[in-house]
């Protein structure tokens, strides 16, 4: 899911000029699709705990500085095609299921600290430039398919918990 997002964060940040763009069009895609699906379920767990977390402190930091930036320009663009899309088809999902959740707790937290931050600063960035480009076209795609699916399971889940030292 993290290169989905990625990918829509590019989405966001750049004018996507389609004629003919669909994400997620499908003819029997399942994702998830579980009678019992857990997700970060789990009695202690502790992702990045740090008591001074600093990611991309900088003076001058450039990420995708471009003169020639395009994403996703496309005339026909398909990710995800297909005509039965089942995302997290579940009888029990269950997502962040935790008594002690804790997320970017901190004292001292900085992220992207900075006097001159510039992401996808561009006049032109090309990624993906193609008349047809098609990701994961399926009639039947099942990723994840399972009864009993648990992954980080947890009772006490705690991603970026920092404490100033």
């Amino acid at each position: 899911m993290a290169k989905l997002e990625e990918t829509l964060l590019l989405f966001i940040f750049n004018n996507v000029f389609s004629s003919n763009f669909q994400i997620f069009k499908s003819s029997n895609l399942q994702i998830f699709k579980s009678s019992n699906l857990q997700i970060f379920k789990s009695s202690n767990l502790q992702i990045f705990k740090s008591s001074n977390l600093q990611i991309f402190k900088s003076s001058n930091l450039q990420i995708f500085k471009s003169s020639n930036l395009q994403i996703f320009k496309s005339s026909n663009l398909q990710i995800f095609k297909s005509s039965n899309l089942q995302i997290f088809k579940s009888s029990n999902l269950q997502i962040f299921k935790s008594s002690n959740l804790q997320i970017f707790k901190s004292s001292n937290l900085q992220i992207f600290k900075s006097s001159n931050l510039q992401i996808f600063k561009s006049s032109n960035l090309q990624i993906f430039k193609s008349s047809n480009l098609q990701i994961f076209k399926s009639s039947n795609l099942q990723i994840f398919k399972s009864s009993n699916l648990q992954i980080f399971k947890s009772s006490n889940l705690q991603i970026f918990k920092f404490i100033k030292s």
